[in-house]
């Protein structure tokens, strides 16, 4: 696999995490959110998104120990996760016209 699919391919597991955490939140799953936060945390150090990681661990944070309510303020840590990732754009990602024949 190209570094351009790979690229790609984390972008979407980073999104897909983060939309899971904010349908949970939305749905007042909080544990739910708690665990999706967590996996964005864990992709993005996996996928060298430090930025990304170091947010989410934020709003994890603020989200608070699992079985509680939420802390107040962690809904402005999602939008800073939310922001960050819209920063990544899918159609930059830059694909390797050597080994890709449809480049």
């Amino acid at each position: 696999m190209d570094n351009g699919t790979m690229e790609l391919m984390a972008f979407a597991e980073l999104s897909l995490e983060a939309h899971a955490c904010s349908v949970a939140i939305l749905g007042e799953d909080y544990d739910e959110a708690r665990f999706r936060a967590t996996l964005v945390v864990s992709k993005a150090q996996k996928f060298g998104r430090s930025e990304v990681a170091k947010l989410a661990a934020a709003a994890v944070q603020a989200l608070g120990p699992a079985g509680t309510p939420p802390g107040t303020g962690y809904g402005i840590h999602l939008l800073a996760v939310a922001k960050a990732l819209d920063v990544i754009r899918p159609e930059d990602v830059s694909r390797d016209e050597e080994t890709d024949p449809a480049a």
